[in-house]
């Protein structure tokens, strides 16, 4: 199938504003009937070419953003907040809860430091001097947050494709292991300290429940979803990345990574006419209370919630409709790949659905592991 490259026309607002104030311009410089109408004051024509230019840059800025896939936070601050908001209702009265506030600083909670990792990489404004020298001593930190197996697999198999030796599976063991006090360099690499290593938990493990933060799309050149065999393929063109969805972009709009991660989590507080975290989060207690049963080493549980995830992950790819790829120019990351694609119907009410209890398994067990690492 021959690969389809289209331009994205400007809106017709654009150009109809354009025709009509060039019209006004050319009139006054040809001297026109009309022109006189204009009634322009001396240097008025610059301001108005001025003015024009700066409109163009605004729409221009408009259009870029509109068709350019930007990447999402990972659930988004409400979706961290609510894994964090749960564990902490988990933990109440705990062993658990008490070893949490020593390595916690005053006023902070799972829930408000759930986010942490994400501010660390620029999103929510200035870095503290403590994001500060967490980036310079993790500089590849970017990558603790996913890993991008293709999604049609069903185990997290390391060194396969997708993984790596910074991955979301890597980070969340080795910050495991610190916190149960294995401190060596063969077990924590990264040198994380102990309260280093709670604020990646607190985010990271709401990550891991992402399934767009595990199992990611392939396409071949016929924009076909392909599970590739060799990493030499990608490396060729012959097969092309989504990164976790990035380039998959919703109706030709937002991307699908971006709508996992924040969208489908707005509908299902809506469902359940939340208006706030807190809110939302009552009410999921009292819909799931059950507490969530994790047996064997914590330090193994990191991968079996990756093969959840992927699980999930089929059913986020299930009935999408791909168009035919076409290229953008991102101004971050240069020419790349996007294809647009159709949900089936009803999929904001599955997908919230699904988040929902993503979301809740997400807190459950990220108190069910504190727990285990520092059992009554």
């Amino acid at each position: 199938m021959p690969i389809e490259e289209r331009r994205v026309p400007l809106p017709r607002f654009v150009n109809v504003v354009s025709l009509r104030m060039q019209t006004c311009l050319n009139s006054r410089k040809r001297g026109l009937p009309g022109a006189e109408q204009l009634r322009y004051l001396p240097g008025e024509e610059y301001n108005l070419q001025i003015r024009w230019k700066t409109i163009l840059t605004f729409v221009s800025i408009i259009v870029i953003l509109t068709i350019t896939p930007v990447p999402g936070l990972p659930w988004g601050q409400d979706g961290h907040r609510i894994v964090g908001a749960l564990a902490d209702r988990e933990l109440v009265g705990s062993r658990a809860e008490r070893e949490v506030r020593t390595l916690l600083q005053p006023k902070e909670t799972l829930e408000n430091i759930s986010f942490w990792a994400d501010c660390a990489k620029g999103y929510c404004g200035e870095l503290t001097e403590e994001m500060k020298a967490f980036v310079q001593s993790n500089p590849t930190h970017h990558h603790y947050h996913y890993t991008d197996v293709p999604f049609q697999r069903s185990q997290y198999i390391w060194k396969s494709i997708g993984t790596s030796d910074d991955d979301i599976v890597v980070l969340l063991t080795q910050a495991i292991r610190v916190l149960q006090g294995k401190g060596g360099s063969s077990d924590n690499p990264h040198y994380f300290t102990r309260r280093q290593a709670l604020l990646l938990l607190a985010h990271c493990v709401g990550d891991v429940h992402q399934p767009l933060h595990v199992g990611s799309a392939y396409l071949d050149r016929d924009d076909i979803f392909i599970d590739p065999a060799r990493m030499e393929d990608i490396q060729a063109g012959s097969v092309e990345a989504t990164f976790g969805g990035n380039r998959l972009l919703i109706d030709g709009g937002r991307s699908l990574h971006a709508d996992w991660d924040s969208t489908v989590v707005r509908y299902a507080m809506n469902r359940a006419h939340s208006d706030s975290v807190l809110s939302y989060v009552d009410a999921l207690m009292t819909k799931y209370p059950a507490h969530e049963a994790m047996t064997g080493e914590p330090t193994t549980w990191p991968q079996l919630w990756v093969e959840d995830s992927l699980q999930l992950a089929k059913r986020v790819h299930e009935g999408l409709i791909v168009q035919h790829r076409r290229r953008i120019t991102d101004p971050k990351h240069g020419d790349q790949w996007v294809w647009a694609v159709t949900p089936p119907p009803d999929y904001d009410r599955q997908s919230s659905t699904a988040a929902e209890q993503a979301l809740v398994r997400a807190g459950k067990r990220l108190a069910a592991l504190l727990r285990a690492i520092w059992p009554e």
